[in-house]
Formats: C-alpha cells, structure tokens, sequence
C-alpha cells in the first residue's frame, strides 16, 4: 500500500497537446480580465446624491438670478 508521500509523487499523463489548450507555455494560464461594476440600486443613489449636491451648491446662484427677474411664474418657478 502507498503513503500519502508517494501517491502526491505520481505525475498524471498530460492530455495531448492539440492547440485547443489556451496555455502559453512561458507565462501560464490565460487570464480574463474581469471588470467590476456598481449595482442598479448604487447607481441610483449616486445619481441622486450628485443631483441634491449640485442643487446645493447652485441654489444661491440661483436665487440671485430669481430675484432679478420680473414678477411671473417663471420667477415663482425659479425662487
């Protein structure tokens, strides 16, 4: 019967080499290049946060513009 040592020591046959194999001799295994995403539901919110920011920060610009215009509705609108 045979010890753990000499059961690692055995080397399987290799397949036959028919060019299918995508294994460059020099540097290994064929990599994918795997690209990380954000989820609908982060994307989302991003959008949102970035929305209320830039509402922020442009709002007393705004106002400053609002108050020079005439009286209407686009005025109201604006304030």
């Amino acid at each position: 019967m045979r010890t753990d040592d000499e059961r690692r020591d055995t080397k399987q046959p290799r397949p036959a080499d028919d060019g299918s194999a995508h294994e460059d001799r020099t540097h290994g295994p064929e990599r994918r290049r795997v690209r990380s995403t954000m989820s609908a539901t982060s994307t989302w919110w991003a959008t949102v946060l970035a929305i209320v920011v830039f509402a922020v920060l442009g709002s007393g610009g705004m106002r400053e513009a609002a108050e020079g215009m005439p009286l209407g509705w686009q005025r109201s609108v604006a304030m």
